[in-house]
């Protein structure tokens, strides 16, 4: 029953985009759009998701005995089963059982890990772009809450976990009160409370996660710049990652199939705040987020490829 409310809530936000918004002109904007940015920009995302799967990789691969290119596979296999769920929680589930030999605390400590670097990649980058737009002189759209509020959100917080990581007074604090609460909870386990320490511990390399998720996100960005300029639509790098890293998380609201019509509202919502035309931007944010999605699919597609001619890819990694 929720499944159905949330493709009625997508397309009712679809329907109400298309109400508020100048139907002749986005017409008027397609005229003449080449299909080839839009190709162009599903390889971006596709070479985006391969390169989380390298990072994956990087994260996971000393406690298991998989190869590169089988990460890569159950990776891009979970990204496809996360366009299904809410919160692209389905590929962690499905990396959760494929990994039978890792102990699974140990494994969703992993996972957490790796949602905890990514959210810090997309924050870090928010800073960054509020910070370079202030002092270019737009500070009236920035001013507003839309932008503001998340700026010192994001900065608390990233404050937060770098001593959480730095000092091990938050960390033991945090230990005690895992400890408190499976006592409460009467839980009967030996969990070893080491396994929730997300603490940058030497054993990754870290040095080719940090380059990963930092090439993984300039790509998303590569890719929304793709379709505006296809779209003859002119946004400024630090606009798209601006707003890019707040719709990020604002689509993670599960009211709608995978965050579908509000992603794209959402978008375009504050791109005007920031003195772009509302049809403009909506049309951009309808093309990238469908090449994100195809990708997603064709992202799948690949890993099926790569499971059935495993052991003739598998000597060459």
């Amino acid at each position: 029953m929720k499944f159905y409310i949330k493709i009625f809530s997508s397309i009712a936000l679809f329907t109400l985009a298309l109400y508020l918004l100048d139907i002749n002109k986005m017409i008027s904007i397609l005229n003449g759009y080449s299909t080839i940015n839009l190709i162009f920009a599903i390889l971006v995302n596709i070479f985006m998701y391969i390169l989380l799967s390298v990072r994956w990789h990087l994260i996971i691969k000393k406690q298991t005995e998989f190869l590169l290119i089988r990460n890569i596979s159950i990776y891009l296999k979970g990204t496809y089963y996360s366009f299904f769920t809410p919160s692209n929680i389905g590929g962690d589930i499905y990396r959760y059982f494929k990994y039978k030999k890792i102990k699974k605390i140990l494994l969703i400590s992993l996972l957490i890990l790796e949602r905890l670097i990514g959210f810090l990649t997309y924050i870090i980058f928010y800073i960054l772009s509020f910070v370079i737009i202030f002092f270019m002189g737009n500070k009236i759209s920035l001013s507003h809450g839309y932008y503001l509020i998340p700026f010192l959100l994001s900065t608390s917080l990233l404050l937060i976990i770098i001593t959480y990581l730095k000092f091990n007074f938050i960390n033991n604090l945090f230990n005690k009160i895992i400890i408190k609460i499976i006592n409460i909870l009467n839980l009967k386990t030996k969990i070893n409370i080491n396994y929730f320490n997300l603490r940058f511990s030497p054993e990754h390399d870290w040095n080719g996660i940090i380059v990963f998720s930092i090439l993984s996100f300039i790509l998303v960005v590569f890719g929304f710049q793709i379709i505006s300029i296809g779209l003859g639509v002119k946004i400024p790098i630090t606009h798209t990652i601006l707003v890019l890293t707040l719709v990020e998380i604002i689509r993670f609201i599960p009211i709608t199939v995978q965050g579908i019509g509000l992603r794209e509202g959402s978008y375009a919502l504050l791109m005007t705040h920031l003195g772009h035309n509302s049809e403009e931007v909506y049309l951009v944010a309808l093309f990238a987020y469908l090449a994100i999605s195809l990708a997603i699919v064709i992202c799948g597609l690949i890993s099926i490829l790569i499971k059935t001619n495993y052991n003739r890819i598998s000597k060459l990694f």
